[in-house]
């Protein structure tokens, strides 16, 4: 159910952006027949009711359409992919990061909360546009029969359609024959364009997405459209001199009339003010305006219609790598910057390569950033070719208690020699060997200083490197079991480039 109310969600933000466009659309588009502004409403109750579509380069959505992961709720980083790097950041940084030592992530409880208040919501809007319909209904049963699917009754102030299969229309006692002449013909005329079909099922989209007021606004301006576009069809059939009577006709039933009928599916007549001013205005409209509103039409109906196309990279996010000279080991150091917050290169025994979640680019090449399995995005894999990879960690790497570096070291020297030996307090050293050399450290090795030597050996105690220690502090390389590239007497002095 969680999946759902993202999935809504999605829909309901493209959704607004086009009922935004449209409304403004409205404004040109005023001089036009409004039976055209009726017809584009259909694209934003398509982008409110189908979660995919096709992609196009003729889109006019200008972000992506799954802007929400359906996965954010189990995100360690919770972040959005609107494809607009400005609303990442900031929408990004309000959202709660994920703890490991919570069963649950906090956006999930926060989405399960907002599933159950929009079911709860929708249910509520459900339950009240059927039960307003059946009150609706019973009230209509003392209704006098007049022909065919025409009824007149005397709880009534304004006519309206109610039914969707057989639709009935209801229209109030004491009409005169002309205002029963042009009510009944914009009636009849709502039934044969469906009218009432587009009402119900108008409003059912307002039930799902009723959290959201611009699809409110949607909904009346819509409504305000249809009952415009009815009202310039009647006025087609009957022509222009009968304008005047047809609006006095308005003004005589809005008289007096409830303002709200007790149903929001029972399709009375609205906005009468608007409508009897669109009405008294009326004139067709020349064939420019008419072609240029349709072109208009077209047009916003074919981008709207369609998604972006997404790049590769769109859903991922754009990360730094920094490299930072280091005189202990011969590559730089390495580190990636991602939202101010710098993974460091780490050891990691077969890390298990997950979802890729961002890219970085460097001077070289284009380093692909993936989650390792287990560790969400506290450790994430750099990968720059299948043979070149580097695990990084965010938490700051341990900072040892001494480091040794080789002395006088020349170019030459830093690309054959063993340059440097770093110790840490749990006992661990790491050597960092030349980059030419066949020999590599990949297991743990530790040390010890012992009779003024520093011994480094295995972790079954056997012995594999020795060093004297001199009056200053200094390392002397005395012999290796390994084939380390050190040269017998070579100098390591403590923490200075050589």
């Amino acid at each position: 159910m969680d999946s759902l109310f993202l999935t809504v969600l999605n829909m309901s933000l493209i959704g607004a952006f086009v009922i935004a466009a449209i409304s403004i659309a409205r404004i040109p588009l005023r001089k036009a027949p409004k039976i055209i502004s009726y017809v584009l409403w259909t694209v934003a109750g398509f982008r409110l009711v189908v979660p995919f579509t096709f992609e196009s380069i003729i889109s006019l959505i200008p972000f992506n359409a799954q802007t929400i992961p359906m996965d954010i709720a189990v995100q360690m980083t919770p972040r959005i992919n609107s494809g607009v790097s400005s609303v990442n950041n900031i929408v990004n940084n309000m959202l709660p990061s994920g703890m490991s030592h919570y069963s649950a992530n906090p956006l999930q409880i926060w989405i399960a909360i907002g599933t159950f208040i929009w079911l709860f919501g929708a249910a509520v809007m459900l339950v009240y546009g059927v039960v307003s319909f059946i009150v609706l209904k019973r009230k209509m049963r003392g209704a006098a029969y007049i022909e065919a699917n025409i009824y007149e009754a005397e709880n009534i102030k304004s006519p309206f359609v109610l039914g969707i299969f057989f639709p009935k229309i209801y229209m109030p006692v004491g009409l005169s024959e002309h205002e029963r002449e042009y009510i009944l013909l914009h009636e009849q005329t709502h039934i044969r364009r469906r009218d009432h079909i587009v009402k119900f099922a108008a409003y059912f989209i307002l039930c799902f997405h009723w959290f959201n007021p611009l699809v409110w606004l949607a909904f009346l301006l819509m409504s305000a459209d249809m009952e415009m576009s009815c009202d310039e069809r009647v006025l087609n059939e009957l022509g222009e001199d009968l304008s005047d009577e047809y609006s006095m006709s308005l003004v005589r039933i809005a008289t007096g009339r409830r303002v709200f009928n007790g149903s929001p599916l029972a399709f009375g007549e609205g906005g009468i003010k608007e409508r009897v001013k669109r009405v008294l205005t009326f004139k067709k409209p020349s064939r420019i305006i008419v072609i240029l509103s349709i072109a208009l039409v077209v047009v916003m109906s074919t981008g709207f219609a369609v998604n972006r196309i997404t790049s590769e990279n769109d859903y991922l996010f754009e990360m730094f790598i920094v490299y930072e000279e280091n005189p202990a080991i011969f590559f730089p150091d390495m580190k990636l910057v991602w939202d101010d917050t710098a993974y460091h290169v780490v050891h990691m025994d077969n890390p298990r390569k997950g979802r890729q979640i961002g890219f970085a680019v460097d001077e070289f090449s284009t380093w692909s950033i993936h989650e390792v399995i287990g560790y969400g995005t506290n450790i994430l894999l750099a990968v720059e070719s299948e043979d070149v990879w580097r695990v990084m960690n965010h938490d700051p790497p341990i900072a040892p208690v001494g480091q040794f570096i080789l002395e006088n070291a020349t170019d030459e020297d830093k690309l054959l020699r063993t340059l440097s030996l770093t110790l840490y307090d749990d006992g661990r050293v790491y050597i960092a060997e030349s980059p030419v050399s066949s020999f590599a450290f990949f297991d743990s090795y530790y040390y010890m200083f012992t009779n003024g030597e520093l011994l480094i050996y295995l972790e079954d105690g056997s012995v594999i490197i020795r060093f004297d220690v001199d009056y200053d502090g200094a390392l002397i390389f005395r012999s290796a079991t390994v084939p380390l590239r050190a040269i017998p007497g070579a100098r390591y002095v403590a923490g200075v480039e050589g």
